[in-house]
C-alpha cells in the first residue's frame, strides 16, 4: 500500500463506494428524512429555548450549566472552545450513545442519536384493531407510521399504495390534529403529533 499510494487511494475509494451501495444506498430515503426531521426540530428548540433548551433534551447525559456543556460520562479532559464552535451532528448508527470528538487536532463535534432513529431498522408496527376500526385499517396504518416523520410518495412506496390515497388519508390525519406537517424544500414530512399518539396509547390500553 505505502508503495502505491496514488492506488491505494483509488482501492479505498472503491471499497468506500461499495459500502455505501450495498450498506447504505437501500436505506438512504428514510434516513435522510430522520436526519432532516431531527436537525429542524433542534433547530426549532435552539429558537424557543436557547442552549439551554437544546442541549437538555440532546441526550440523558448532556445538561448546559453557567455557559458549559456538561457530559456527564465522558472521561477525558475538558476542552475550551475559545470560539471554535461545536459542530452538531445528528446520527442514526451509535443510538443511543454519544460520539464526542474533542482532539486539538479536530474541529470540536457532537455526534447524537437523531430522533427516531431507534426506529429505523424495524417496520412500523400494524396498528391496534380497536384504532383500525375508527379511523380505518389505512389510515389507521400511515397515523403508526409516522415515526419517524415522512412524506407521502414515502408512505406509498413503502405500503404500495397510490400517491392519492395516501394523500387523502394524511390530510384527514392533519385536519383532524393527529398529525402536524412541515415543508424541507420540496418535500412535506408529515409527523405525528402528541394527540395523534395519546390516540393510539388509548387503542392500546
Amino acid at each position: 500500500m505505502l508503495e502505491d499510494l496514488a492506488g491505494t487511494r483509488e482501492r479505498l475509494a472503491d471499497e468506500i463506494e461499495g459500502a455505501w451501495e450495498a450498506l447504505i444506498k437501500p436505506d438512504w430515503p428514510l434516513i435522510s428524512r430522520v436526519l432532516e426531521d431531527d436537525i429542524a426540530y433542534r433547530g426549532q428548540q435552539l429558537t424557543d429555548g436557547g442552549l439551554a433548551g437544546l442541549f437538555d433534551d440532546l441526550h440523558p447525559t448532556l445538561a448546559w450549566e453557567d455557559d458549559r456543556l456538561i457530559a456527564t460520562r465522558y472521561r477525558s479532559e475538558d476542552r475550551d472552545l475559545a470560539g471554535q464552535g461545536l459542530l452538531l451532528v445528528p446520527g442514526v448508527f451509535a443510538w443511543p450513545y454519544l460520539v464526542i470528538v474533542v482532539d486539538p487536532a479536530y474541529h470540536p463535534t457532537l455526534v447524537y442519536p437523531a430522533r427516531g432513529a431507534a426506529r429505523l431498522w424495524s417496520d412500523a408496527p400494524a396498528p391496534p384493531d380497536p384504532l383500525a376500526r375508527l379511523l380505518g385499517r389505512t389510515r389507521a396504518t400511515l397515523l403508526v407510521a409516522l415515526d419517524p416523520p415522512s412524506t407521502t410518495s414515502a408512505l406509498a412506496a413503502q405500503y404500495n399504495l397510490a400517491l392519492a390515497t395516501v394523500a387523502e388519508h394524511l390530510s384527514a390525519l392533519y385536519d383532524a390534529g393527529l398529525a402536524t406537517r412541515r415543508r424541507t424544500g420540496h418535500q412535506v414530512h408529515y409527523r405525528r403529533t402528541e394527540v395523534g399518539q395519546a390516540v393510539i396509547d388509548a387503542s392500546v390500553g
